[in-house]
This record gives C-alpha cells, structure tokens and sequence, in this order.
C-alpha cells in the first residue's frame, strides 16, 4: 500500500452451480474481512517524526489506538509504504487522525495498491491535482484505466479526514489486490 498524504501533517475458477452436481466440490468456508493492521509493516517513510522522538515514530499509524500515535516532521506531501508477507484484498479504508492535541492532523490523501514496490518517485506527479482530479484518477483506475506508469498502478482511493472527527472511512470502488 502506498499512501501519499495530500496536505497536513473475479476468480478464474467456475462457480458450483456451473459443476455437474456430482463433481460439486464442498463450499469453502465464509472468509470475513479482516484489520490488515497486523499483516502490515513499515516498508519506507519520507516524512520523519517529530523532533525525531521514538513516541511518534511512523510504526504508530497501525496501531488501532488513540496513543501512541505518529507526528510527522514540518512539511506536507509525505509517502508512506506498507507491506505484507502475503497478498490481500483492500475493500475498506479507514484513515483517524490524532486528538486535539495534534494542529496539524492528516486532511487527505491517495492510496495505491500494488504486487511490488510502488514508485514513490512517480506518485508527486499527483501532487498539483485538485480534490476533484484525484477522485477522478480513482474512478477511472476502478473502471478499468491503466496507469501511465508500470511502476505506479492507478490510485485506488482519495480521502479527505472530517474537519471535526479528523476520522474518514472509504468504500473503495473496486476491490484491489497487492502486497503493497
């Protein structure tokens, strides 16, 4: 996964019902969706911590907890790369900023998912789109639009935190499946 802060601190196997009832193979058990919080590390971060303290270091934003949490270092536009030992399936995105004790929690971002490691280089040119170019490379990459770059998919997702929860969560328009 490839998460790029903006501002701010189907199967190829048949179906049953396609099989003669006798070659019916038994239905495999119900897979419920899953926190991929603790398949996920750290691949690279560019945006430091604040004041270089271990107590805000990057590992913090997969901790599903208020403390600790992460503060970047002065600046915006910062890249972050997750990582998984095996493939996954991103259906859901929930983006929460700290408290109020934050003044410069995340406001947006764009997310990438890819089976290798993404370009953080070729993901700046995103950074001079508007709002609304962002959520249309999102629905252009979800109907089916390739990326003019191999080494950086079409993003798969924008948000944009609530102003007052500083909290968002994305239903992203088509499922997307990768190791990063």
């Amino acid at each position: 996964v490839l998460f790029r802060s903006c501002r701010g601190h189907p199967s190829s196997r048949r179906m049953a019902s396609e099989l003669p009832a006798a070659a019916a193979p038994p239905a495999p058990p119900p897979q419920r969706p899953s926190l991929l919080n603790e398949r996920l590390k750290v691949h690279s971060y560019d945006g430091g911590s604040q004041r270089g303290r271990a107590q805000y270091d990057i590992r913090h934003v997969l901790t599903p907890l208020v403390d600790p949490y992460h503060s970047s270092g002065s600046g915006t536009k910062f890249n972050l790369v997750l990582e998984s030992s095996e493939e996954f399936t991103l259906t859901h995105l929930f983006v929460a900023g700290p408290g109020a004790r934050c003044s410069e929690p995340i406001r947006s971002g764009i997310v990438w998912v890819s089976d290798s490691v993404p370009s953080v280089e070729e993901s700046k040119r995103y950074d001079s789109m508007s709002p609304e170019e962002l959520q249309e490379a999102v629905k252009a990459g979800a109907a089916g639009a390739s990326s003019a770059d191999p080494n950086l998919p079409t993003p798969c997702a924008y948000f944009t935190t609530d102003a007052t929860t500083r909290e968002v969560e994305v239903e992203l328009p088509k499922w997307v499946q990768g190791k990063y």
